[in-house]
């Protein structure tokens, strides 16, 4: 299928073979900042929009200040079971691992909402609710339906007076969003201080991963990859064994998620240079941020917040990825049998990001990150949520006209 094949251990032997140099990142990378996020002075245009993902529900309240100025107000765990559950009302434990209530119903989910939206003091903003690849695949695969969905929204409708809107994000809908994100947080840190290329980014949650690469065509290249970390890599350790389920999840990327990825990149390498092909036109090579789960990898490897080239990306993550297997082939077999999704997660989504990583141009940089430290001095989370924030109120309309973020030579 063109794919290079490799087993876990394969890679658990080149990260052991990292070189020192791409090892030594590790003690230099930049940690994100211990202190508390601090929001931007004079704060306007507060929307509330909740990221109803595969897992947990957020809600985040966003705001301008001075100056374009974006930041988080306010942001708060919702205390229910995935939407997709919800909607589809299967049966399910109503506890959490903390012991708190979950909602399991419709109504009781809106409840949550509405009390934590109290709670946070956004009781009369209007918010927006977006769905993602939980909801798409209950869908597709059938276990829910536009009906049940449609009776959702006309219920949020009427429960929420100060209004609500619902959407479900296809996965290039959220992959563009979160595109926006990563572009608006790095022209205003690492591209600022001259740093990397072309922005690209890369992104995963429990169902899917997002790519997108950008092009001198006019467009980017989006793509949204069933990656299924949640079914194929998790689930596949703690039923089958460390070694066995990340065998199996090696091999499943390698048929269903890969092929795609690297079709994608050798259509859209050769005009990577720009279609005149005059010197002008050249970007310098793309730098692909990873956020979310593979920001959290990325941190966890020892580069966070650092550019690092493809190649000392991949042997710091197969250097993490082979210390975690060293570390589960060790503990007893009674500890392993308790357990959960957290145990093994560091596992399922390391080897997938090394896989994702290896098919990237041989020249790109990485920057790793789950927030941005911007220059006013507080926190930001690059997602689909605040690249929705900003495609509402337009407030990185000052980069509008450098959409990919290209350093052109001169």
């Amino acid at each position: 299928d063109g794919v290079m094949r490799r087993t876990v251990r394969a890679w658990s032997s080149v990260a052991t073979a990292a070189s020192a140099a791409a090892l030594g990142l590790a003690t230099k990378a930049t940690a994100a900042s211990s202190a508390a996020p601090s929001a931007c002075s004079q704060q306007e245009t507060v929307r509330v929009i909740v990221d109803a993902g595969s897992g947990w529900s957020r809600i985040e309240a966003l705001a301008i200040g001075d100056g374009g100025c974006v930041s988080t107000v306010a942001k708060r765990r919702l205390e229910a079971r995935p939407l997709a559950e919800v909607l589809a009302q299967r049966q399910a434990h109503r506890r959490s691992t903390n012991g708190s209530e979950l909602a399991t119903t419709p109504a009781e989910w809106i409840a949550a909402l509405k009390t934590s939206m109290e709670s946070m003091g956004m009781a009369s903003v209007p918010v927006l609710i977006g769905a993602t690849a939980g909801v798409r695949d209950a869908l597709a695969n059938g276990s829910l339906s536009m009906e049940e969905v449609e009776r959702f929204r006309e219920l949020l409708t009427r429960e929420l007076e100060q209004g609500a809107s619902f959407e479900i994000l296809s996965g290039e809908e959220e992959a563009t969003l979160e595109a926006r994100s990563c572009r608006f947080c790095a022209k205003r840190t690492f591209l600022a201080r001259g740093d990397g290329g072309g922005v690209g980014m890369l992104s995963s949650g429990g169902m899917s991963s997002q790519v997108v690469v950008p092009t001198t065509r006019g467009r980017d290249a989006v793509l949204s990859l069933e990656t299924r970390l949640k079914s194929e890599g998790n689930r596949r350790m703690l039923e089958d064994g460390v070694e066995a389920g990340l065998a199996s999840y090696d091999a499943y990327l390698d048929r269903e998620v890969l092929p795609k990825l690297v079709s994608t990149l050798a259509i859209e390498g050769a005009h990577r240079v720009g279609d005149s092909g005059t010197e002008g036109d050249a970007p310098t090579s793309i730098t692909f941020v990873a956020i979310e789960i593979l920001g959290g990898i990325g941190e966890k490897a020892g580069f966070g917040q650092t550019l690092v080239t493809v190649g000392e990306a991949r042997e710091l993550v197969g250097v993490l990825l082979a210390d975690f297997e060293a570390r589960a082939s060790q503990s007893p077999l009674a500890e392993r049998d308790g357990w959960t999704w957290r145990d093994v997660v560091t596992g399922a989504a390391g080897l997938q990001f090394l896989r994702l990583l290896e098919a990237l141009p041989e020249d790109s940089l990485v920057y790793a990150t789950r927030s941005f430290n911007m220059p006013q001095g507080h926190e930001i989370k690059p997602s689909w949520v605040l690249g929705k924030y900003l495609e509402l109120t337009r407030s990185d309309l000052p980069f509008i006209e450098e959409a990919w973020c290209f350093k052109r030579n001169r």
